[in-house]
């Protein structure tokens, strides 16, 4: 049986990853969260189409896209939303290989995925568990 999901084996992992030039690293899934309606006139990172508050389908957004593009009429049914994209924590982990491992078996509940690397310094708790975890790798299995 694998033992990945096990102290041993977490402690294995924290031995032997990239810390990422971090003492202490937390590994930390997080996704992009869309914030539409943001004002242009400040930071935004894209704008969509909308009518009736829902996407525009590609096609008609291209043909909005020319028409604003060329300073032509938008129908007023059409709105243009302007958007951010905020990094939202999900989950953290001891290892990076964790944080992936959840990615590859959640992608499909997450939005633009990606591991980030915060630390855990004087936080004695995380501290205290990485610690456990290192001791626990340490410890030889005795053979019967």
């Amino acid at each position: 049986m694998s033992d990945f999901f096990t102290l041993k084996g977490i402690g294995n992992r924290i031995e032997t990853e990239d810390n990422r030039c971090t003492s202490l690293p937390i590994y930390v899934v997080k996704q992009k969260r869309e914030t539409p309606g943001v004002n242009p006139d400040f930071h935004y990172d894209y704008h969509v189409w909308t009518q009736d508050g829902e996407s525009v389908e590609p096609d008609v957004e291209a043909l909005l896209e020319e028409i604003d593009k060329a300073g032509g009429q938008i129908p007023p049914k059409y709105t243009k939303v302007w958007c951010i994209e905020i990094d939202e924590w999900v989950q953290p982990f001891f290892t990076e290989a964790g944080a992936e491992s959840y990615i590859s078996a959640n992608r499909h509940n997450l939005r633009k995925p990606f591991v980030f690397v915060e630390s855990a310094y004087r936080n004695p708790e995380w501290t205290a568990m990485r610690e456990a975890a290192i001791v626990e790798a340490s410890k030889t299995e005795v053979q019967s």
